[in-house]
């Protein structure tokens, strides 16, 4: 029963990171903390929410892997725009994740607080609204690479993605196509997520350290594989107004989330 759901919930998060580029660490963050929980009652506190953020890091770099195969396929690619983002957010990704392994006093309602804060830019900045998207718009480099320095940080923290930063930045600020918007927050998850969790594996290394669990990760990275290029597919037939109300939506849900579990860390502790 519970591989079947870590199975569903990479399913799920492989759709959500097609559909709309957040990578699916939304639905990660939440499922595997109660794995751990259930399974590994001595994480709690930093190290409860370390493995979290890197487990879910790894399952949303095979997530956006597979998306960005979609996309290049369907020609929806746009590397420029994603690399230059995408050096942001490896500069600030990395120096926040060095930053986590030291900060002792990292705990859930630390976590849950920044999970909000970084969610919360969906509901201002991506709300359908009467402006319109300009297809051929032209943002400079600098902002992209700004972008991508929030994006980081996001990824790092909350094991998100970064997605949340992307989409409300380029979209949400400069009316950039929404569709557009997602393939870049795809290709920037798959750059900032793979050299993360490549310092995370490091890192356990060297201080002799388990941090990805295997058993956990395999059933929901074969959801995610499976299901992100469907995701994809589906976003390019959705129109752009549809896909920003399913966004906020989600988002709405996730945040309430959120709101509970600070309130409880708040409460029990």
């Amino acid at each position: 029963m519970e591989s079947l759901i870590l199975l569903l919930t990479g399913c799920i998060g492989g759709l959500l990171s097609g559909l709309f580029g957040i990578g699916g660490g939304v639905i990660y963050v939440i499922v595997f903390q109660a794995y751990f929980q259930r399974n590994f009652p001595q994480y709690n506190g930093h190290t409860l929410v370390e493995q979290v953020i890197a487990n879910s890091i790894l399952a949303v770099c095979f997530g956006s892997f597979s998306g960005v195969i979609r996309q290049i396929k369907l020609k929806n690619f746009y590397p420029k725009e994603v690399l230059l983002t995408g050096m942001g957010a490896l500069l600030t990704g990395i120096t926040a994740t060095w930053w986590i392994h030291r900060w002792e006093s990292f705990d859930k309602s630390i976590f849950f607080i920044l999970f909000t804060v970084f969610l919360l830019p969906i509901l201002i900045k991506v709300l359908p609204s009467k402006a319109k998207t300009q297809e051929n718009l032209v943002v400079s480099n600098v902002f992209f690479f700004i972008t991508g320095l929030i994006t980081g940080i996001c990824t790092a923290f909350t094991g998100l993605g970064g997605g949340v930063v992307v989409n409300p930045m380029l979209h949400g600020i400069k009316n950039y196509p929404i569709k557009r918007s997602f393939s870049i927050a795809q290709g920037v998850m798959m750059m900032t997520t793979l050299v993360i969790t490549l310092y995370n594996y490091w890192n356990a290394t060297i201080h002799q350290q388990s941090i990805f669990h295997l058993s956990m990760l395999i059933p929901v990275v074969v959801g995610v594989v499976f299901m992100a290029p469907i995701g994809v597919s589906l976003a390019q037939k959705i129109s752009a107004m549809v896909l920003q109300k399913l966004f906020v939506i989600f988002a709405i849900l996730i945040i309430g989330y959120n709101l509970i579990q600070i309130y409880q860390s708040w409460h029990s502790s």
